[in-house]
């Protein structure tokens, strides 16, 4: 390989062959409309972009390859630190392919799909705390006969056009519910007894 030229798709190919050999799966390169940049694509979606230096840089500069890898973006918020957003390191690019693809094994894949999955898993949960979060705010609607509020998708409003108490909005949050009222004495005194029950059953 020519060290003055090094483009990152003819380097990326023969190293994507090598990381196949013996894993589950074969992997992939995806190329990039730039000739320095590229994408080695592996099991469980799991994808590591490839950047050769530009022409202009020294020769010392273009015979460093960058490999990285660097959570997908709908996945960022679910990251517990650095460690689990990306990965990065630096190869010779003269480096034959089988030992890139080594270096590649040794020092960016270990625990590399685990991570990946438990912050997948962790998307999962969240979208399903999320779903029934607005289950149960839709079913408090239909009991209170309310309305959602636009600008805060987790609240509802009851009896806010009417002169009528009791009114007033619910929050539902994760694990537990904001309640705030406006009510006559009487109906104080009925949510009062109402609350002491509750809690004494608790």
């Amino acid at each position: 390989m020519d060290e003055k030229d090094v483009r990152a798709v003819p380097w990326a190919e023969p190293v994507a062959a090598e990381l196949g050999k013996d894993l589950d799966k074969g992997w992939t390169v995806e190329s990039s409309s730039q000739y320095d940049r590229a994408t080695l694509v592996g099991p469980h979606d799991v994808r590591l972009n490839v950047a050769t230096a530009p022409e202009h840089h020294s020769p010392a500069q273009r015979d460093r390859v960058t490999v990285s890898w660097f959570v997908p973006h709908e996945l960022r918020d679910f990251t517990r630190g650095k460690a689990e957003d990306h990965r990065m390191i630096t190869l010779s690019a003269s480096k034959p392919a089988f030992a890139a693809a080594k270096d590649i094994k040794r020092r960016l894949l270990p625990g590399l799909v685990e991570a990946l999955e438990a912050i997948r898993l962790r998307k999962v949960a969240r979208d399903e705390a999320a779903a029934d979060r607005q289950a149960f705010l839709a079913e408090l609607v239909t009991i209170l006969d309310g309305t959602r509020l636009a600008h805060a998708v987790d609240r509802l409003e009851f009896g806010r056009y009417s002169d009528k108490l009791p009114n007033g909005e619910i929050r539902v949050m994760s694990g537990e519910v904001e309640v705030e009222l406006r009510l006559t004495r009487d109906q104080t005194r009925a949510v009062a007894h109402l609350l002491a029950e509750i809690r004494a059953r608790a």
